[in-house]
């Protein structure tokens, strides 16, 4: 998204007066939007690559999230917790990592196994994901 400079250089041009509030807040909601692209792009080409049949895809489609390496340690925590309910944060055992896509891996090993998220596929376009699905009893 645009840096802080781009953001005040539009906010003037438009006769705008913006705060470092109002910066943070718009490089946020930048960031959503282009993650929420990613997502969708992720989705676009997992669904192009792989071999699921109709009906499984049709059970998992509007389910499935994508996690990749380009997701901080943080975000991947956040993603988590939103999609599981769990709190990563309290586990002290947490393995140390670089790669949001193991950590996520360690975390959902964490759960019980009828709450896990499963491990559907990998996608390579546009950025190397894997594809999770809710468990079957969701």
């Amino acid at each position: 998204g645009a840096g802080e400079e781009e953001i005040l250089a539009i906010a003037k041009q438009s006769g705008m007066e913006v705060s470092g509030d109002d910066v943070e807040a718009t490089r946020q909601l930048q960031a959503m939007q282009a993650m929420s692209m990613l997502q969708e792009s992720l989705r676009k080409h997992f669904a192009e690559e792989t071999t699921m049949s109709v009906a499984e895809w049709e059970r998992v489609e509007d389910d499935l999230t994508f996690i990749h390496d380009h997701m901080s340690l943080e975000e991947t925590r956040e993603w988590f917790e939103d999609w599981t309910g769990e709190e990563p944060d309290a586990w002290e055992d947490v393995p140390a990592t670089e790669s949001a896509r193991e950590l996520f891996a360690a975390l959902n090993d964490r759960l019980p196994a009828d709450r896990r998220l499963r491990l559907i596929g990998t996608v390579a376009r546009p950025i190397e994901a894997d594809a999770y699905a809710p468990p079957e009893e969701w």
